[in-house]
Parts: structure tokens; sequence; C-alpha cells
């Protein structure tokens, strides 16, 4: 954490050294708010020891439905752009699924558990410098180099089995998981006047290699897993759609939509189970860490003012 704060303080300080240097000439401050919805879905699993069988535990979060707030700030002249984006996203509801496995390939189902997502948030944070290309036509085309981090923690309740459970017993059910990817990454974005107050952007940013740290906490065994993958095949996408309406020279009013996916494989997940009921499920240790993939798409609609 200390060394992703540190490299947030070095981002901060190369925009301020951008935006005060010579080039401080006719620049433009933007402040941008936003309220929308984001669709979030996770799908986590490790492997067994030797990697035997290849998926033993597998969970799934689907539908999990975020009222997002969004906070962009930019600084820019004719020439260079520096940006900071944030997101604040609280989690309404949502659903996941707890499948273990005796075989490889999703064979041998011992195990299965079904229960909702109560809250908890996401939080996102991407920092950005880039270089201004202007076209005749007003169009502009603008390469930027920044670095991403991207928060998720969930809190799940109401459990219920279904296979390998006896009644009613993950009524209890009040497990936690927190995950965080971070990268840096290069953007391409395209802005271009469809009218004389309206404007259209598009953009795309390449993660890598992505970073990930995640830690589980399910309290009917008092067990938890800390997963880390530093894989340099860890690769994340996000694509992003806009319109933008001026209302006055300062004002504008905005609609966009983004879809974001991460993908991280490889690493070790290290468990320690402390099972207050069953002395025999306890213990500690190391097994692989197959695989986890996030998906959200993002609907927003903004206003901004430039100074």
């Amino acid at each position: 954490m200390n060394i992703l704060k540190r490299k947030f303080m070095f981002l901060v300080a190369s925009i301020s050294a951008c935006t005060l240097s010579g080039y401080a000439q006719d620049v433009q401050t933007k402040v941008e708010l936003g309220q929308g919805y984001r669709r979030d879905h996770l799908k986590w699993s490790i492997s067994g020891y030797h990697n035997k069988p290849n998926i033993c535990s597998e969970l799934d979060w689907k539908d999990i439905d975020v009222y997002l707030t969004t906070l962009k700030t930019s600084m820019s002249n004719q020439e260079y752009i520096a940006a900071l984006d944030l997101a604040y996203g609280n989690i309404l509801n949502g659903r996941v699924r707890d499948s273990d496995y005796a075989l490889s390939h999703r064979r041998g189902e011992f195990a299965r558990a079904y229960a909702r997502n109560s809250g908890d948030y996401t939080f996102d944070a991407m920092a950005r410098i880039g270089r201004i290309f202007e076209f005749a036509d007003k169009a502009t085309i603008t390469p930027s180099l920044g670095y991403g981090a991207f928060w998720q923690n969930l809190r799940v309740k109401n459990g219920h089995g279904k296979i390998g459970y006896k009644g009613d017993n993950l009524k209890k059910l009040n497990s936690t998981y927190q995950a965080r990817w971070y990268a840096p990454f290069v953007h391409l974005g395209f802005s271009s006047p469809l009218t004389q107050s309206t404007i259209f952007d598009v953009g795309y940013a390449l993660f890598y290699p992505v970073r990930y740290r995640a830690h589980l906490h399910w309290n009917l065994r008092n067990k938890r897993n800390t997963d880390q993958s530093n894989e340099w095949k860890n690769i994340g996408h996000r694509a992003n759609l806009g319109l933008r309406f001026a209302c006055t020279d300062r004002l504008e009013l905005g609609l966009g939509c983004a879809l974001s996916r991460f993908e991280t494989h490889g690493g070790t997940s290290s468990f320690r189970n402390r099972n207050k009921k069953n002395k025999r499920d306890r213990g500690s240790g190391r097994i692989p860490f197959r695989k986890s993939e996030r998906t959200f798409a993002d609907y927003l609609l903004t206003l901004s003012y430039s100074f």
C-alpha cells in the first residue's frame, strides 16, 4: 500500500510540474461531477495443491448493482493535459455462488452455496498526463500515460446451501471480499465536434502489467485467504464513449458509458483456517491462485464547468 501511495504522490507531483511549467499560459481548468450506475461482475478461483484439481474453489459474483459518483479534474492548454479521475460506488445488491470441486474442470462438485451482497463499495482512481494534437476541423487526438488503481469491497450475507450442507447452517454467513487492481496504462482519446454545441468523445486505455491483491474472510469457518498475483501476463482494458452538450461557454452537460475488464492469472493464495466446530478442518498453507476476472460497465450523467 505504501508503494501505491508513493506512485500516486509522484503522479500528482508530475501533474503539478507539467501544468505550472512554461506551458502555464492559457491554462484551462475543468471540474466535472457525475452521477450514474455501474453493473459489476467478478469471478475468482483457486487451484488445489500441485494444481490438482485445477479448480478447487470458485466464487462467482453476478448482477452487482452500484450507485456511482464521479469527480474528474483536468488542467490543459493547447498542447498538454493533466487529469485526475475519481469514482466512488455504493454497492446496492448482488448475488454470489460458491462452489467447491473434487476433480479438475469443474467436475465432482461436492459443495455449493448461494448468498446475497449486502454492501459495501468500489473506488477507482486514475491519473494521467498527455499531449493534445489538434486538427483543422477542431478534432483532437490525445495520447496519454498514467497510473490507475481500482478497489472492490464486497460483503455477503443470507447464505443458503444447495449441495453438501445440512439444513440452513449458512444463515449466519457474513463474509467479506476485498480486492484491488493497480497498473500503469496508456490511453488514446479522440474528440470531434458533431455540431456547434455537441462534441463526441471516444477513448481506450490499456493497463499492463496489472497487479492484484485480495483478502477474503469466510466467518463460518473463520477462514482467511490472502491472494496476490504479480504475473506479467495480467492485463486490463477500459473503453469509453460519450457526448457533451455545451450549455454555455463554460458549462457542459454530458452522457457517457464505459466498459472495463481486468484479468489476472497465476500467483499464490495463502490461507488460515480456524474452524471452531471441527478441529480437523484447521491449519494454514499456500496453494496456487488460479484466476480473477472483473468486468464492469458504467453509465453516467455529468456536469462540467471550465475556469
